[in-house]
């Protein structure tokens, strides 16, 4: 009761176009399953931004014709018969290690934020952006640690490397994490 069943919007990104036209700003819309599809909004902002240039009050129609529905799936066609559009699938997504954020995209083995580019290729993008590097660390998270390695910085310095394999699915190191406590602290399961 009270959750969201099935795939529902979640919000929307900001997308910039720049072409010959000029640039048309876009907001695209995100969704829990990253099932929609953005070239359909992306298409529309098109032939609206072309209809909106027709100024003959005569051309009302035209106006009309140009923004529809049909004209909008005939752009979608269009774009996707043309080559110069195409990507190969392995084109997409090739470094693991590039993360797109609302803010830029974030180097993962330098921590570093930087400007997103198109050639990226990155075809998902996270809700929210880094914190500014002035920001204070994680204190929950940081607390966590300390807590449960009762200061053992080493420890401390394995489980955030864990978790951050983890979080990206690299598997370059072979490993296998598993986490054991001592004493009555493991809950039962039935």
């Amino acid at each position: 009761m009270g959750h969201h069943r099935g795939n529902t919007r979640n919000g929307k990104g900001q997308k910039t176009l720049k072409g010959d036209f000029g640039e048309l700003e876009l907001e695209t819309p995100r969704d829990r399953q990253a099932s929609f599809d953005p070239k359909i909004d992306l298409a529309r902002g098109i032939c609206r931004l072309v209809a909106s240039e027709v100024m003959d009050d005569k051309s009302a129609g035209l106006r009309r014709q140009i923004a529809s529905a049909k004209t909008v799936a005939a752009t979608v066609r269009l774009a996707q018969s043309d080559e110069r559009l195409a990507a190969l699938p392995e084109t997409w997504d090739r470094d693991a290690y590039l993360l797109a954020t609302p803010g830029g995209t974030v180097e993962l083995k330098s921590g570093k934020l930087r400007s997103a580019l198109p050639t990226d290729f990155i075809t998902r993008v996270t809700a929210v952006s880094p914190a500014p590097p002035s920001s204070p660390v994680p204190t929950l998270w940081s607390r966590f640690l300390k807590d449960i390695t009762l200061g053992d910085t080493e420890l401390e310095g394995f489980l955030r490397r864990a978790a951050g394999y983890s979080l990206c699915a690299d598997v370059s190191e072979e490993a296998f994490f598993s986490c054991l406590a001592a004493g009555s602290t493991a809950k039962r399961c039935s």
